[in-house]
């Protein structure tokens, strides 16, 4: 019966540093993600909590759904416009 060889982390091919890093592509996606994420949950915000009950409460909404999809359509067309 033949022996299998074991392997050591020390006997593979040697990682560079740079294999964990987390790149700027890797945070424009997530940011993306979140964007988009957040504006598929905002009519679900609204209907759990219902309408605006103060003119602060309006602003926040207003804001969070703007950033969000400044965000995402940044996001997506900088991606876009990266692959040409």
């Amino acid at each position: 019966m033949l022996e299998q060889e074991k392997v050591y982390p020390s006997d593979t091919s040697q990682l560079s540093i740079n294999d964990d890093t987390i790149t700027l592509r890797d945070i424009l996606l997530t940011i993306e993600m979140f964007c988009w994420l957040t504006l598929a949950f905002i009519p679900l915000l609204r209907w759990v909590s219902g309408d605006s009950v103060s003119d602060d409460q309006y602003v926040i909404r207003c804001m969070l759904t703007g950033f969000a999809t400044i965000g995402a359509v940044l996001s997506l067309a900088y991606r876009i416009l990266r692959c040409r």
